[in-house]
């Protein structure tokens, strides 16, 4: 009996990528209505394949995948860029996506993905390259975030600017993050550190990105 083959295309945003032997990378995907997936690029790690420039976090893709009977790895054939978000001359808006980015993998695996993740990575997206303060997007992701998947926001002492701050990301969606900004570096400081403190206690994981967000401040 020959296995079966599936064939899909995918709308979806590139979260990050592994690589996978000497020239392949093994990508992983959110995709619109579906949910995270992995898939292997094969020579995605060539600078000069067709994947140069297609696997950068927060990069949106029509993808053609291929997969054989029920295995869990798909196979990417070709991508057509609908969207960039990440502006390679702006350093800080990099490093916030990249951020987001692997936030996504560590706190929500494939099978607990919800389908509304989707429309609010596009719109994070969008409202990173909108506001001239993108931390401040990226704090109200990560309460957004928390509230969401039922942690709550941090269990600490703040003042009633930061609380607001927390509660208003929580209720309202990235189109109102795009407005955010901080008149105080102090509370953005103090925002950040419960931020990265909240996520590495919910995960159990280390946010290796979050610690290269001073540098944006």
């Amino acid at each position: 009996m020959k296995t079966a083959i599936t064939n899909e295309t995918f709308e979806a945003i590139v979260l990050g990528s592994r690589r996978l032997k000497e020239q392949d990378r093994i990508v992983m995907f959110l995709a619109k209505g579906y949910g995270r997936f992995d898939a292997v690029a094969y020579g995605g790690h060539k600078s000069s394949s067709r994947w140069a420039g297609k696997l950068e976090p927060f990069t949106v893709l029509n993808v053609s995948c291929q997969r054989k009977g029920n295995s869990g790895l798909w196979i990417a054939k070709e991508a057509e860029v609908l969207e960039q978000y990440h502006p390679e001359d702006d350093w800080r808006r990099f490093i916030i996506l990249q951020a987001a980015a692997e936030l996504s993998i560590l706190a929500t695996p494939s099978e607990g993905m919800e389908s509304e993740t989707y429309e609010v990575c596009i719109g994070f997206g969008a409202s990173v390259m909108k506001n001239e303060e993108p931390l401040a997007v990226l704090l109200a992701y990560v309460f957004h975030w928390s509230w969401r998947s039922g942690f709550g926001l941090p269990d600490m002492n703040v003042n009633e600017r930061m609380r607001q701050f927390m509660e208003h990301a929580v209720v309202n969606g990235p189109d109102s993050w795009a407005r955010y900004k901080f008149k105080d570096k102090k509370v953005a400081m103090q925002l950040l550190t419960a931020a990265r403190n909240h996520v590495e206690e919910c995960t159990e994981r280390e946010w290796k990105s979050g610690a290269m967000l001073n540098r944006v401040l």
